[in-house]
């Protein structure tokens, strides 16, 4: 019993800290994203702005992928307790091969939601050093 137990707290703690890991990305992106379109006086044409754009893009992406993969583990979470609180001894089959659906779309929701961050910090970081460089 005390084995259980132990498994339970474990079980609740990666949970917390999994949801709190992913609201500080989305967070963080979320920040990037306002403070970029906030400070940053593009150029009046050319390939910089569309550079800009790209990492706003990018980043807006992330965080949208973000929010799709919070609501998926949600439903994935849901999906867990209905399991447990299933009145027979073996639950439905559908259940199964649904949940392994779902967890294999947060990974890759989750690999989007990451490498649209990378990228927007990327467009950003390269939008910044070429207007340091062209600035007489």
């Amino acid at each position: 019993m005390a084995q259980q137990e132990s498994y339970e707290n474990v079980f609740q703690r990666y949970h917390e800290s999994e949801t709190r890991f992913q609201h500080f990305v989305l967070g963080i992106t979320l920040a990037i994203l306002a403070f970029s379109v906030q400070y940053t006086k593009t150029p009046a044409l050319g390939w910089t702005s569309w550079v800009i754009v790209a990492s706003w893009a990018c980043l807006l992406v992330s965080f949208i992928f973000g929010l799709w993969r919070l609501e998926t583990l949600v439903v994935i979470r849901k999906m867990d307790v209905e399991r447990v609180n299933y009145p027979g001894d073996v639950p439905p089959i559908e259940w199964e091969s649904r949940s392994d659906k779902l967890r294999s779309r947060v990974m890759w929701v989750y690999h989007f939601q990451k490498y649209g961050l990378l990228a927007g910090l990327c467009f950003y970081a390269i939008f910044y050093a070429v207007n340091f460089l062209i600035q007489p």
